[in-house]
């Protein structure tokens, strides 16, 4: 069984209010759902519907409200001030590192 893998960068970036998180995937997309989960917004899918209803969500600054919305590698979104940036494993591995 193949599962799906993410990484989420903990060591994000503070610009002015807000903050950024990099959020690397393996697969070509990830839905905003499970974005949401595994950037540790929120604590289950089972939060999901709610969490769109009462959050400001923006993803390349278009409003969005749903879970199942393709994220794809280099798509920004930003989630009631928190940003987080999209990449794709294949991308951070070619990244020289600081």
């Amino acid at each position: 069984m193949n599962r799906r893998q993410y990484r989420l960068n903990r060591n994000a970036r503070h610009e002015s209010a807000s903050k950024e998180q990099v959020v690397t995937i393996t697969t070509p997309y990830i839905t905003l759902g499970q974005l949401l989960k595994h950037a540790n917004l929120i604590g289950n899918g089972g939060q999901v519907r709610s969490f769109l209803e009462e959050t400001p969500i923006e993803v390349n600054g278009e409003p969005e409200a749903r879970r199942g919305k393709k994220i794809y590698p280099g798509d920004c979104v930003d989630v009631a001030g928190t940003v987080l940036r999209i990449q794709s494993a294949e991308a951070s591995e070619t990244e020289p590192e600081s």
